[in-house]
């Protein structure tokens, strides 16, 4: 039986909203594979972000367990939780999140900065070359078009190889084409690395090219489906 990289277990979150509490996710349980790809889809205001978020530990349940890669999220203090992110998943945002006062060579360095790698610059330039930005690392995040502030943000998600890469609508803010350039790098780094994939997204075509979708519905696993695989004769 495969031992599941991320197992989810009845995943509740409850937050005051005026005089009532608002139930943001009711009782999710999700299972994710090592090398799988999994898109999570559903409206606006179903809380597939904040599964996100609950994942990577940069909010805490109101009760249900997160065990990632063996450690209980859940659990762990912030002192813990800074290295797990660290040594465990990279988070791609649809905002980007780069740092404007850095270049983006500079942005992709963060992480390999903190976790005090060696030969960070050759790394750097590596992942630059592989997101297609190898001309482009000196340049600050404001003289880069959204398609390249994404591409730097998922260079520096990718800089430590995590084996789990959490993405919030990574195509959100772009236009199609460029959207499709972003999916196909993330699709790549799991048919190349073997990185774990779970997405957020309202693109039916990105989703369409996970192993799973899974929906949520009112804070609820509505239902899921696998991809269809065609049969070779």
């Amino acid at each position: 039986m495969t031992k599941m990289l991320v197992s989810i277990r009845d995943l509740t979150l409850r937050l005051p909203s005026g005089d009532r509490m608002l139930t943001v996710l009711d009782g999710v349980s999700l299972d994710v594979a090592p090398g799988e790809t999994v898109a999570v889809a559903g409206p606006s205001g179903s809380g597939k972000s904040t599964l996100l978020g609950l994942v990577a530990g940069l909010d805490a349940p109101t009760s249900g367990t997160i065990v990632v890669a063996g450690v209980e999220v859940t659990r762990l203090g912030e002192s813990a939780l800074a290295r797990f992110r660290r040594e465990t998943l990279g988070f791609v945002f649809q905002s980007y999140h780069l740092i404007p006062t850095l270049t983006a060579a500079e942005n992709v360095a963060v992480p390999l900065d903190l976790a005090g790698a060696f030969a960070a610059t050759a790394r750097v330039t590596e992942l630059l070359a592989r997101v297609g930005l190898a001309e482009r690392g000196h340049h600050y995040p404001a003289q880069l078009s959204g398609g390249e502030q994404q591409r730097v943000a998922l260079a520096r998600a990718m800089a430590l190889d995590p084996p789990l890469l959490l993405a919030d609508e990574p195509t959100g803010n772009l236009d199609s084409a460029t959207g499709a350039a972003i999916a196909d790098r993330l699709f790549a780094l799991n048919r190349e690395r073997g990185t774990t994939l779970l997405l957020v997204t309202h693109d039916a075509a990105l989703a369409e090219r996970a192993d799973r979708v899974v929906s949520l519905r009112d804070g609820r696993i509505a239902g899921e489906r696998r991809r269809a695989v065609a049969l070779v004769p």
